[in-house]
């Protein structure tokens, strides 16, 4: 006795029990399979394009130098994430953040309500976020747009469009935002055209190695 029965897009024909074989009764299998090999390879390709805006929101060159953020008489050490340790990213969840070179400065002990100031003179304030304690303040350095980033920040002093240089006094740190303790979240980018890209700060003539038991002097 010969029985036939539908699998899928297939026709199984039995005979005593025995498979015999399967017939397609619509669409073509090969296309059917060239077609899912085109949606995964296109699936992968999507998700690789969304990934790579990571390199591209990063640069290894320092940027431009500048004096210390907290009062030249004071040390300061790394007290939190560093280059690569993965609190700190450029893109994530589809949101650009520019922050791959962000560093967590504190001052060893009382790290809270300290004295901040630009690494630059002749600088913009750009925005201030007080619920948040992040301020950005900008300046161009031939020809290209460069931007400071603090973060965390407890009270904030300046307003957005204010000219502002390394002995104005902008505000003090603290544990504003999403931080687990007082510190200086600091980061520098410059404006590429049509985004922001992160570089490792470099000030008092020096970038940071990933060294969190060395007080660096302020300059």
């Amino acid at each position: 006795m010969i029985m036939t029965r539908r699998t899928g897009d297939c026709r199984w024909t039995t005979h005593g029990g025995a498979c015999r074989r399967c017939v397609f009764v619509r669409g073509d299998p090969v296309r059917k399979i060239v077609s899912r090999l085109i949606a995964a390879t296109a699936g992968l390709v999507m998700g690789m394009a969304l990934a790579s805006p990571a390199g591209a929101h990063s640069s290894t060159t320092p940027s431009p130098n500048g004096v210390s953020p907290w009062h030249y008489s004071e040390s300061w050490a790394l007290i939190g994430s560093w280059y690569g340790e993965g609190l700190h990213v450029d893109y994530y969840n589809g949101s650009h953040y520019s922050d791959y070179y962000g560093l967590d400065f504190g001052l060893r002990g009382s790290p809270c309500y300290k004295r901040l100031y630009p690494i630059w003179d002749g600088m913009t304030v750009a925005t201030v976020d007080r619920t948040i304690g992040r301020l950005t303040m900008t300046k161009y350095f031939n020809g290209v747009q460069w931007r400071i980033k603090y973060m965390h920040m407890d009270s904030i002093n300046v307003n957005v469009g204010q000219t502002v240089g390394t002995s104005t006094l902008v505000g003090y740190t603290g544990n504003k935002g999403q931080s687990s303790g007082c510190h200086l979240h600091l980061s520098t980018q410059h404006w590429s055209g049509s985004t922001w890209v992160s570089h490792p700060p470099k000030f008092c003539g020096r970038t940071y190695p990933h060294d969190h038991t060395t007080a660096w002097k302020g300059c």
